[in-house]
């Protein structure tokens, strides 16, 4: 059985190695996008956020 902690690490990296993976490269740097339509604001795919990049900043700085 794994202890607590082990099992917070765990889905620490899991959610960083996916952050990581899903990133889109702009050259010298990186952009998390929504790839699916806001409607109620005719917002289209893809799509940027402030909060959301701010949200993977703090995920990955935290590993």
């Amino acid at each position: 059985m794994k202890t607590r902690n082990a099992t917070a690490s765990h889905l620490t990296i899991s959610i960083a190695n996916w952050l990581v993976e899903n990133e889109v490269s702009g050259g010298n740097y990186s952009i998390l996008e929504y790839r699916f339509p806001y409607p109620p604001y005719n917002m289209t795919s893809p799509r940027h956020s402030g909060m959301a990049q701010g949200q993977g900043i703090q995920s990955l700085a935290d590993t």
